[in-house]
């Protein structure tokens, strides 16, 4: 799934999307409905939103829900909640009380999604400044050769920063 991740944001999506639908398939070939495979329809269906492909999103994006409800999984239930309030499928304010109750079990990286996924879909700022700290924790604690790209590198950490810089 880092492999797709890496290649959409080096600005080549249709790689991505072939490492994700294989991903998926491999997954699915396991016949196990786990952690691994909602994550697979997780990051999948964050990738067909992001690309303004939403009729495609929604089905991973529920699967990715689902996957979390039955496996109790915070993080998956969190920003796949989050991802289908942002396509108008569930609401902003059910995302955001099952943030509320489970968003500290969630990882960091994925909490600074989340947060600023919650930024987008309230504007309050709170959160956004919640993202914008985490970050900073990172970057701080970052080997100094790659305290910049911390920042640069990866597109959430540009939008944090970006909506940060215009508020």
């Amino acid at each position: 799934m880092e492999l797709a991740g890496h290649a959409a944001e080096l600005g080549d999506p249709d790689e991505a999307e072939t490492i994700y639908r294989d991903a998926l398939q491999l997954t699915e070939a396991l016949g196990a409905r786990d952690q691994h495979t909602g994550e697979a329809h997780l990051r999948y269906g964050a990738f067909l939103a992001h690309a303004e492909r939403a009729d495609e999103a929604r089905p991973h994006l529920e699967e990715a829900l689902a996957v979390g409800e039955a496996a109790d999984s915070a993080g998956l239930k969190v920003l796949a909640l989050l991802h289908l309030a942002k396509l108008g499928d569930r609401s902003a304010e059910d995302a955001v009380a099952t943030f509320e109750t489970d968003g500290h079990l969630v990882g960091h990286g994925d909490r600074i999604d989340a947060l600023h996924m919650l930024y987008q879909l309230t504007g309050d700022k709170r959160n956004l400044e919640a993202a914008y700290e985490l970050l900073m924790f990172f970057h701080d604690h970052a080997p100094d050769e790659n305290k910049a790209s911390t920042l640069t590198a990866v597109r959430l950490h540009r939008d944090v920063m970006e909506a940060r810089r215009v508020t």
